[in-house]
């Protein structure tokens, strides 16, 4: 397993309620064993997040910053045969953060373009294994993207939102397009796919939704998680949804995962 954990050096660095400098580790795979995973050269903190098969981490690198997203993702970075690789960014200064490492050495996750810097839009990219990096941008409208999970086929899963986090959509990249899963799903579906969580090597895709009522999120019922498989013949029949505004309990909750408020 990979993450991050603090170590007990005081980190001038660090803002809000973080103290702590952090650095990522691998934990295992014997019981107590535990792997710290050094920062970029000048760099204070890391964090991994993501690790496949052949025991390749990905993670970030930078300043403490709050311990997710901001200062602390100034680099993407690979952790491979004892170093530590920076990857290839879009230019920005903030926000290079992978979510994900197939058997395949295929990174994907998010960038800040170098014309967005001082901004939250961030961008969904690939890292393909030959190296360089690929820009998804955003579905139509959007500003902001970010890839949640990619398997072993090369299919990506992430989500896409307008400025703010205001609304967002469930998408998947494949064949070289980005679309909305929402466009995906039979006419009648009552579930809208807000955001993407993983996607496994067969294609089946979770992630959270939740009913909508004239154009927003009904707060008034539970928001479910969803299971999207593919149908044999395809995903589905291409309908035409509209956006759906989240409410602000789950706007709260994207940017408090980004490191947005605290």
């Amino acid at each position: 397993m990979v993450g991050w954990a603090e170590n007990t050096v005081h980190d001038t660095t660090c803002t809000g309620g973080q103290i702590l400098q952090f650095r990522a580790v691998i934990w295992g795979p014997n019981p107590g064993q535990i792997q710290e995973l050094p920062p970029l050269p000048g760099d204070l903190d890391s964090a991994a997040t993501a690790i496949n098969d052949q025991g390749q981490v990905v993670g970030i690198s930078g300043a403490c910053g709050v311990a997710v997203g901001g200062v602390s993702a100034a680099h993407a970075v690979l952790w491979e045969n004892g170093k530590v690789i920076k990857l290839a960014d879009l230019g920005g200064m903030t926000f290079n953060t992978p979510m994900a490492i197939n058997n395949r050495g295929e990174i994907a996750g998010f960038a800040l373009p170098a014309s967005q810097n001082g901004t939250l839009n961030f961008h969904a990219v690939i890292w393909p294994k030959e190296g360089g990096i690929q820009d998804l941008n955003t579905l139509p409208g959007d500003t902001i993207s970010e890839v949640t999970g990619l398997n072993d086929e090369g299919q990506i899963v992430g989500t896409s939102y307008t400025a703010g986090f205001a609304s967002s959509r469930a998408f998947i990249y494949e064949n070289g397009r980005l679309t909305d899963l929402n466009k995906l799903t039979p006419p009648g579906e009552p579930l809208y796919l807000i955001t993407t969580g993983d996607i496994n090597d067969r294609g089946e895709i979770a992630g959270g939704a939740c009913h909508p009522v004239s154009g927003v999120c009904d707060t008034t019922q539970e928001e479910p998680t969803f299971l999207a498989t593919s149908r044999q013949d395809g995903w589905g029949v291409n309908n035409d949804p509209p956006n759906v505004a989240l409410p602000e309990n789950l706007r709260e909750m994207t940017r408090r995962r980004h490191g947005l408020d605290h």
